[in-house]
């Protein structure tokens, strides 16, 4: 019989190993890896078809989303809206009891009522330009008051100054109702008794700064006019009248705190309401 040589023998062995390798022959690994392989293939395939209906389901979603924050916006421009055109009818109604009134005294305070009116319309006027539904820009709020204060006065030659060093400062409407009706019973203060002769200056600031103790933010609002001053005897208490009732109370609604004092220079009235 004839014997094979050892390289013979090793050169088959060898072939036999390859073949078994790359997937050749009954035992090789590859066919009996076979069937693991296409059942990770199919459960592979699963996932990526549930993937896939939980990204269609997740955009369906935020479609429906969408839209309901779209009607949302749309049903509060219209409330805001409504509220505004509230606001403009009481002072219309204001105006034409105004016209059946002799006295000066009841006239005048017609003509507060309706201030004060058309500063809380003037609040919703401005989300509806916005386009802002939850706050309003403060420095915007506060510039658009004074200078709506100053032409309903009638003294072209009073100076207006303005130096608002807080952008980007919102409030939402609850707080920006008060403090809004503040600078405009502060500022209607300075029109009606700073300027007797017709002439004169008003400064209007916003600051921002940070207590010393605490290092808690807080905002400023001054109002400052180089008018004659307080009175001998200083400013009547709070509750003399309605402007000042009115400053003390949202003033506690919004927990800040405010001032009347004389500015440096001992001329003049400052309002000063401090709030966070």
């Amino acid at each position: 019989m004839r014997r094979s040589s050892p390289e013979h023998s090793e050169g088959s062995d060898a072939e036999a190993q390859r073949a078994k390798i790359i997937g050749l022959g009954a035992g090789s690994a590859r066919k009996s890896y076979y069937p693991q392989l296409q059942e990770k293939i199919r459960d592979l395939e699963s996932k990526q078809l549930t993937l896939m209906d939980t990204v269609r389901t997740l955009e369906e979603r935020e479609s429906e989303l969408e839209l309901l924050v779209e009607e949302k916006n749309l049903l509060l421009k219209e409330v805001h809206h409504r509220v505004k055109n509230n606001f403009q009818i009481i002072g219309s109604l204001l105006n034409l009891g105004l016209g059946s009134i002799s006295s000066e005294l009841e006239a005048a305070a017609f003509s507060r009522t309706k201030r004060r009116i058309d500063t809380m319309g003037m609040v919703y006027g401005q989300l509806l330009q916005a386009d802002r539904f939850a706050d309003v820009d403060l420095c915007e709020l506060v510039t658009q008051l004074v200078n709506a204060l100053y032409y309903d006065a009638g003294k072209p030659s009073v100076e207006l100054a303005f130096d608002m060093s807080c952008p980007d400062l919102f409030l939402d409407v609850d707080r920006a109702i008060p403090l809004a009706l503040i600078v405009s019973e502060a500022a209607s203060n300075s029109f009606d008794h700073g300027f007797p002769d017709g002439r004169g200056r008003l400064r209007v600031s916003l600051k921002e700064g940070a207590r010393e103790e605490s290092g808690t933010l807080y905002h400023l609002v001054e109002l400052c006019d180089d008018g004659p001053g307080f009175d001998i005897g200083g400013l009547p208490p709070p509750g003399s009248s309605l402007g000042l009732m009115l400053i003390d109370l949202l003033a506690s609604q919004l927990k800040a705190l405010y001032a009347f004092d004389t500015p440096p220079g001992g001329k003049g009235t400052r309002f000063s309401l401090f709030f966070i």
